[in-house]
């Protein structure tokens, strides 16, 4: 006769969590319907208790039966008492990314209870960040493992690899840190074992956390250094040279901070941390230092696939940008490549001479996305209306850029364009070692009073007598020094000159016959060692709030300068004097039509027949090339 099949309820186990004493089916006292509609029924498997414990003393003492756990929430938190199924687990100490809760967490897992099954939920472990690190020393230990004598904290560098077997252990029974025996540090070679010996109460457990979010925090207000830099100051500030044992905020914690401190001053925006107060206004004053914060759609952008959005940003001082409203006043435009922010092509400076005075002030400090002829052209106006009226320079002296030259012609149109000599001579140059042209030879010609000598001619007369000067000079020069002349490579040079620097950029660019002397200074173009002070101030692509910063110190010291010079307590900075050669005396036209045609090398040609130049050009202290320390124009008599 076959048995019956057993009916009976049979005990299901979870696979991972088989418990190891049976557990009742549901509370005492409560019917089987009744336990499921008890509030313990309806709680989540995980139930978080807060409990305060301030020092490692009190931590150990969450192992203790005498824990006194106080429910975060009173109606969703049961009491211990009344329930039987409940086990407490103290996962230690835990903050949150930025160290803003000084509370444990322990985690109260309900097992779950039903007729057919029974299952125990396990927590999660700790992640050993925020509370469970500490500092001694200028050295970061990780808790390795705490029991109810004693918690053990190990070099975070002990893994691979660096294998740091540093160890310090907190004893329970005499609330301590037992300094005297502990592990020393691989990791590093400065390790003081001595400093351990300075440690006057081995039981003290500093928290500097609120002490470093200040510091943190002022840091993030009052500068732009990265959040490495940053942890680095605060660690050299808190941890490096304690001789006890430190609590505060990581690496992590300190960086999370600043990033989200930086978010909530900026609103996530750029542009619109540029309009916050600390950028937009001149420091302890009342002055509005963002002048124009221009914005347009590039169609030329849009169809090469880009976003199409072209931006200009100038800031200017009030004191000195209304120094534009004088009449004739003389004005430098230069950009600058390597001080510009991320983002941004160039930093555009419009300066200005102060006769008043006697200083080059930089006026407009502007950031630009472009450097195109309409980009220029929007600066103008820009400048036009941060100024109130529209300027009316008497010169003004920039780079040999096609469009910021066209740019200046159609906004003013009667002022004087000056191109910088510094860049006149730089592209000679280039163009000579782009033609392969022997050192030797580009040596003689860049010398004091070679080619730069076409800077100081009549205008009218360089095309034809000043460009045939400068021919037989170097000419004369590489024959005295025993140097082969490169005709070939001469002849592509000087047609280069004429089609760039007689055509496309006209004498009247970089020639400074009727320019007043005093207004060149260094280079005829003050901004270039201006631009090398400023990048020499600012690393390559700053930050926009060092940028900024570093402009409104420049502006104010200007502002500080000028106030000071016209009170007579200080004097203008002396600079020195740039030489230029006098001008020379040119060969006649007819003698250089018979002597140094453009066609050198044709039938019946003489190249060594320069009788009539050789005679003009003698030597240089017969041409009178010296310092021109009085800066007054002069001219020899032509033949």
């Amino acid at each position: 006769m076959a048995r019956p099949k057993r009916r009976g309820s049979r005990r299901r186990y979870a696979p991972t969590s088989r418990p190891s004493t049976r557990l009742p089916d549901a509370q005492p006292g409560l019917s089987e319907s009744e336990a499921h509609d008890s509030p313990l029924a309806t709680l989540d498997p995980v139930v978080p208790y807060q409990i305060q414990i301030p020092d490692e003393g009190s931590a150990l003492s969450a192992a203790l039966p005498s824990l006194a756990v106080t429910p975060s929430s009173e109606a969703a938190a049961p009491s211990l008492a009344s329930t039987p199924n409940v086990l407490v687990t103290v996962l230690g100490t835990a903050t949150d990314s930025e160290g803003n809760s000084a509370s444990l967490l322990s985690t109260v897992p309900r097992t779950a209870t039903s007729a057919s099954s029974t299952a125990t939920i396990r927590p999660r472990s700790a992640e050993r960040e925020g509370r469970t690190k500490i500092y001694c020393m200028g050295y970061e230990y990780t808790r390795a493992n705490a029991t109810g004598v004693k918690i053990t904290y190990r070099c975070s560098y002990y893994r691979k690899p660096k294998l740091c077997p540093a160890q310090l252990v907190f004893y329970a029974e005499t609330m301590t840190y037992d300094f005297a025996n502990m592990i020393h540090h691989t990791c590093r070679n400065d390790f003081a074992s001595g400093r351990a010996a300075a440690v006057s109460d081995k039981s003290v457990c500093l928290d500097l956390t609120d002490e470093m979010k200040s510091f943190v925090d002022e840091l993030v207000d009052t500068t732009d250094e990265s959040p490495t830099k940053i942890w680095e100051l605060t660690y050299r500030k808190f941890y490096e040279n304690s001789v006890g044992v430190i609590r505060g905020l990581n690496k992590k914690q300190i960086v999370t901070r600043i990033n989200n401190g930086r978010a909530a001053q900026n609103g996530k925006d750029l542009f619109s941390m540029i309009e916050s107060p600390s950028m937009a206004k001149v420091k302890n004053e009342e002055l509005g230092f963002l002048q124009f914060n221009y914005t347009w759609l590039n169609d030329t952008k849009i169809k090469q696939g880009k976003s199409g959005i072209d931006r200009l940003i100038g800031w200017a001082h009030p004191e000195l940008r209304n120094l534009l409203r004088y009449e004739g006043v003389h004005l430098f435009v230069d950009g600058t490549f390597r001080s510009a922010p991320k983002g941004y092509h160039q930093v555009v400076t419009l300066m200005m001479y102060d006769p008043l005075t006697e200083l080059f002030v930089p006026l407009f400090f502007t950031l630009t996305t472009s450097k195109t002829q309409d980009s220029y052209k929007k600066f103008f106006y820009c400048v036009e209306f941060a100024v109130g009226k529209k300027p009316s320079p008497n010169d003004i002296v920039c780079d040999f850029e096609a469009a910021i030259i066209f740019a200046i012609r159609e906004h003013f149109p009667k002022t004087k364009i000056i191109g910088c000599l510094f860049h006149f001579k730089q592209a000679c140059r280039r163009k000579m070692k782009a033609y392969r042209l022997p050192d030797d030879e580009a040596e003689i010609a860049m010398a004091f009073g070679v080619l730069d000598m076409l800077t100081v001619v009549n205008p009218d007369k360089i095309s034809v007598q000043g460009v045939a000067w400068v021919k037989a000079k170097i000419k004369q020069r590489c024959e005295a020094k025993g140097v082969p002349y490169s005709r070939e490579k001469w002849r592509q040079f000087w047609q280069y000159f004429e089609r760039t620097w007689l055509e496309q950029y006209p004498p009247e660019l970089w020639n400074i016959f009727n320019v007043e002397r005093k207004i060149v200074n260094r280079t005829n173009n003050p901004l270039e060692r201006f631009h090398r002070e400023l990048n020499a101030r600012l690393k390559r692509q700053p930050s926009l709030k060092r940028f900024v910063k570093t402009i409104e110190e420049i502006a104010q010291h200007y502002v500080i300068l000028r106030r000071g010079i016209i009170s007579g307590v200080a004097q203008a900075p002396a600079r020195s004097t740039m030489r230029f050669p006098r001008a020379a005396k040119l060969p006649k036209i007819d003698d250089i039509e018979e002597s140094d045609s453009e066609n050198e090398n044709a039938a019946g040609a003489d190249p060594n027949n320069s009788d009539h130049i050789e005679a003009a050009l003698s030597s240089d202290e017969d041409l009178e090339l010296l310092y021109d320390t009085s800066f007054e124009n002069e001219e020899a008599t032509d033949n």
